[in-house]
């Protein structure tokens, strides 16, 4: 048996943790600023990219978590169509369907739409001014569209209008960490405000 606790200094008697479960280097957006601040503290690429997407002609919609718990299988397709293709195994549906159901007001599916056709998507919760990006998917076709660009924006503006700050994009890579290495370049391209985590230790 052992005690996991998270604190910024190495104490005597603690070790690294047998499973690492979270992250201990994020990516924080101030998002109380004008959308032009935001996209000017994108880099060159990120900005780029995420003005392409604006022209695709694509459409964003909010959908409460109780609603998108209850429509989550064109979700999930999309999912494990990434999952497929950059290498990485989903969680059973039942998981994401039992966070949308039970986090209520606080969570929402942000998602993405050509021509009437789910393309990308994104669980996001909000909480006491913070959103945080929890999970998202996008298939072959939301990836040329470039649709994660925009739908970040979107998400973004929605939880500014709800009276949020901060949207933490939950995880970059890091040495200890290096698993979130296939989505830092993404994150990194809306702001480099790089914050670190109080590392995760185990008592014995």
């Amino acid at each position: 048996a052992f005690l996991r606790v998270t604190t910024p200094k190495v104490k005597v008697n603690l070790q690294p943790p047998i499973h690492h479960i979270m992250y201990d280097r994020t990516i924080v957006i101030d998002i109380s600023k004008s959308d032009e601040t935001i996209l000017a503290n994108m880099n060159r690429g990120g900005r780029y990219d995420l003005k392409q997407s604006l022209k695709k002609g694509l459409e964003f919609k909010e959908i409460s978590g109780k609603i998108a718990a209850k429509n989550f299988d064109d979700c999930y397709a999309i999912l494990q169509e990434t999952a497929g293709r950059d290498g990485f195994r989903a969680n059973p549906k039942v998981n994401y369907v039992r966070m949308l159901e039970a986090l209520g007001e606080n969570v929402s599916l942000y998602a993405a739409y050509s021509e009437g056709t789910l393309v990308s998507w994104a669980i996001v919760t909000q909480y006491a001014g913070k959103g945080v990006y929890y999970y998202a998917a996008g298939n072959t076709l939301g990836r040329k569209l470039g649709a994660a660009y925009g739908l970040q924006l979107f998400i973004m503006q929605s939880l500014r209008a709800k009276g949020c700050t901060e949207y933490d994009m939950m995880g970059i890579a890091s040495p200890d960490y290096p698993s979130y290495a296939s989505v830092t370049g993404f994150k990194k391209k809306f702001s480099a405000n790089v914050v670190d985590i109080h590392k995760t230790f185990d008592i014995p």
